[in-house]
Order: structure tokens, then sequence, then C-alpha cells
């Protein structure tokens, strides 16, 4: 090639010309990352990088799909399922230019572990004859 200067230059342009419009690159990230039914969650789209082309382009909104019938919006989410079970969250970005990208993360509910709420009790005699119950 005669001239590899001006090719590397033609790809650079054709590079930041592609770049330009890039989709908004929604990231999901939940804690915990298996949760047990009845346990609260938390969902953050923090991570979720936008082109800046036009200069000043940021996120303009994060719509949460929780899989179970419920929705939440907002950059970071709390959200509870009630059953045990496989779901698939999906964020939705939409950027201050209106571009809209999709990103979707499986999430696996445990059963909710059983809690021990019993309270063993025992009494014992003196031998002055009075009785003590303890807990």
């Amino acid at each position: 090639m005669k001239h590899p200067r001006t090719f590397k230059l033609f790809l650079a342009g054709l590079l930041a010309l592609a770049l330009a419009g890039c989709l908004p690159i929604p990231v999901i990230d939940i804690d915990p990352t298996t949760p047990e039914a009845g346990e609260s969650l938390t969902v953050d789209g923090s991570g979720t990088v936008v082109s800046n082309v036009p200069e000043g382009t940021v996120v303009a909104s994060y719509a949460w799909d929780f899989g179970d019938g419920e929705k939440g919006q907002g950059e970071q989410v709390d959200h509870v399922y009630d059953e045990p079970g496989e779901y698939t969250i999906t964020l939705t970005v939409t950027d201050s230019a209106g571009r809209v990208a999709e990103a979707e993360q499986p999430v696996t509910v445990k059963p909710a572990s059983a809690t021990d709420t019993t309270t063993d009790t025992t009494e014992t005699t003196s031998t002055t004859g009075t009785t003590a119950t303890t807990q």
C-alpha cells in the first residue's frame, strides 16, 4: 500500500463515525446475587456506559422489569421476590440523545430459610422447695 498513514486515518475516521451513534451499554449489578424469597435485593445500573457524542450525553432514564410483574425506575432500585424461582431482570436505558438499549440478567431466588423461633424452657427445683424457670 502506498499511503499507510492515510489508510490509518481513514480507518480512525470510520471508527469515530461509528462510535458517534453508539447506543448506551446497560450494566446490571445485583446484590445479593442469589437472594432468598422475601429478602430485599438491590439492582444498580450506575455502571452503564453512554457515548459522549453529542457532547454532554448522559443517562436520562433507567427502567427496570423484574420478571415477576413488578417494575421500577431509577439508577438503583430495591426489590423483593415473594416466591423462589428463576427470573430475568431487564434494564432499559435511555440516554439524553434519545438512544435506547436494554440488557438482561437472570437471577435465581432461593426458598426462604427456616428460622427457629422456639424457646427452650428449663425448670429446676431447689432443696428448699422453690421452683425457678429459665429461658
